[in-house]
């Protein structure tokens, strides 16, 4: 089939729905009743509300037209109610599916189902009928104004957040520090300490290069680098530079050799230590755990004294949601795509990573946005979410075929890196390693997989919320989180782990302080801001994070 015309292979998953139901006819035949039936008992339903519900005498048209939009949004959400629900149970159900067709069929029939919500029609969302009414139309032209800014400033998607909220440096990426590196891949920032004595030990963060950096460094409530600064470590973080065509053949290796491994050299010349804390986050946590392996598999001491994965994967096999849109047809449609620019450009990432979750992250935002004609809210998270970086061709290739179509790192030597073959088992420090319970981008039993691929020590973390809120989870004594805590090491069953876990409630991050500081050293007076080596560039946030 032409890449062009069907890249993700929709076509062949309803295929195989097709044929999984073929050979059950007379369970798809009672499937088909079942819809029928349900439906017919839906219209009574609705015909019985009708009648109940009747428009009063008012001689007020707009009352009027109100109440039979309320009506007739009542009726579209029970019929779509019915519908979605038939609809995942059909799928769900289907006899000898493949895992990866019922994956992709379910992900493209919530994309449909999540669009037919009546809340996504103007004339069936009564609250868009009643601000039109009581603005007297304005609403319904700043939304106008409102679609029209986000087709110039955000390639016509749906905008999240007021951009005029936030600004890196004051309310964002706030936390004083300054550039001390910085190459053609990344800039490092060293943080400014607050405390008198700090940990001989320093963090480094590798942080992802799908968004910035400052997903760690939101406003002050919510930075992880100023908690962890305020814990007394000495704190350096990537912020990689948004790649432009020129970079269209920067590797995966690259990324490994001049970006985290040149961070980690660097903070240890500055802080004048043998070792750190290295810590990466979904990707810059795959590419730790790979530059953890290659130093593993080498004679020479570790520069690295422990790793830390936050919601990171190094098993691709489950990669839950996002695989509904990586097949080999969709990897080559997107090498195309790339190869035209150099780059794959943030808003087709950006679209994608919103198909995850179309009812939250887009469909909720039209409504608010055009509907409405309200300014999106004020969010970091958002802010941050909306704040894209495009990929590098060669990297994003990479990236793609090594890990989620060959699943390479759960292959003994299936990757090499600069001649040294990568194997899991040569990963021996301890570990610790975070999960999230409702994410979506890497699933937790797919994250729990690297306490059995790797042969370290490992405490593991499952936090409550999703990809970002769990992981972006500052202590607060009104926090309603709960996370759970304990040795997996070699472990194989992440739900049996779970059972046998007591849940700690609000932050993980205490746990996570309190499992550093035995390995960090003693106290001392903190460290120049730089080196005479790697002096002070410019202030933090740095240049590479407003590119």
């Amino acid at each position: 089939m032409d890449t062009h015309f069907d890249p993700f292979a929709i076509g062949e998953a309803f295929s195989d729905l097709n044929t999984a139901w073929q050979q059950n006819r007379d369970y798809r035949r009672k499937c088909g009743q079942a819809l029928t039936q349900a439906m017919q008992a839906t219209s009574e339903k609705v015909l019985v509300y009708l009648r109940e519900n009747p428009p009063d005498d008012s001689s007020d048209c707009n009352q009027t037209l109100l109440h039979w939009v309320r009506n007739m949004a009542w009726a579209g959400q029970q019929y779509h109610r019915v519908l979605g629900d038939w609809v995942t149970d059909y799928i769900g159900k289907a006899p000898d599916l493949n895992p990866l067709s019922r994956l992709r069929t379910l992900f493209w029939m919530r994309q449909i189902t999540e669009m037919l919500s009546p809340a996504n029609f103007f004339w069936t969302n009564p609250k868009a009928v009643q601000r039109m009414i009581d603005t007297q139309g304005e609403s319904l032209y700043k939304g106008l104004h409102n679609r029209l800014e986000d087709l110039q400033q955000q390639h016509g998607l749906v905008g999240l957040v007021d951009p005029s909220s936030f600004e890196l440096g004051r309310n964002l990426a706030a936390t004083p520090g300054q550039v001390v590196y910085r190459n053609h891949l990344l800039e490092l920032i060293q943080y400014t300490p607050r405390t008198d004595m700090v940990w001989q030990t320093p963090v480094v963060l590798i942080q992802p290069w799908i968004n910035k950096y400052y997903i760690f460094d939101l406003s002050a409530q919510n930075s992880f680098v100023s908690y962890l600064v305020g814990q007394g470590f000495t704190v350096f973080i990537t912020s990689w530079k948004n790649p432009d065509p020129g970079m269209r053949n920067v590797t995966f290796e690259d990324y490994l050799r001049h970006g985290a491994l040149q961070a980690v050299t660097v903070a240890r010349q500055i802080c004048n230590c043998d070792a750190v804390h290295a810590a990466g986050y979904c990707i810059g946590g795959t590419l730790l755990a790979v530059l953890l392996a290659w130093l593993g598999a080498q004679t020479s001491p570790s520069p690295i004294v422990d790793g830390t994965l936050f919601a990171s994967l190094l098993d691709f096999s489950q990669p839950g949601d996002l695989g509904a849109l990586i097949h080999p047809r969709a990897v080559e449609a997107i090498e195309q795509l790339a190869a035209s620019k150099g780059i794959l450009e943030e808003r087709h990432i950006a679209m994608a990573f919103r198909m995850l979750n179309p009812g939250d992250l887009i469909w909720r935002y039209v409504a608010n946005n055009y509907f409405y004609g309200e300014t999106p809210p004020r969010s970091d998270m958002l802010y941050w979410n909306s704040d894209g970086t495009n990929l590098p061709h060669a990297m994003c290739i990479d990236y793609l075929k090594w890990f989620y179509l060959e699943n390479r790192l759960t292959k003994p030597n299936a990757l090499t890196i600069d001649g040294v073959p990568i194997d899991l088992k040569n990963v021996g420090l301890p570990m610790f390693v975070v999960g999230s319970a409702k994410d979506h981008i890497c699933p937790w039993p797919s994250t729990f997989e690297t306490c059995r691929l790797t042969g370290a020590k490992i405490r593991y973390v499952l936090a409550d919320e999703g990809h970002i809120t769990g992981i972006v989870n500052p202590p607060s004594p009104w926090s309603r989180k709960q996370y759970w805590a304990g040795t997996a090491t070699r472990r194989r069953d992440p739900a049996k782990w779970l059972r046998r876990q007591t849940p700690g409630k609000g932050s993980w991050w205490p746990d996570w302080v309190a499992w550093l500081k035995p390995r960090s050293g003693r106290r001392i007076p903190p460290p120049s801001m730089g080196s005479g080596t790697y002096p002070p560039i410019v202030p933090a946030p740095g240049s590479y994070v407003f590119e």
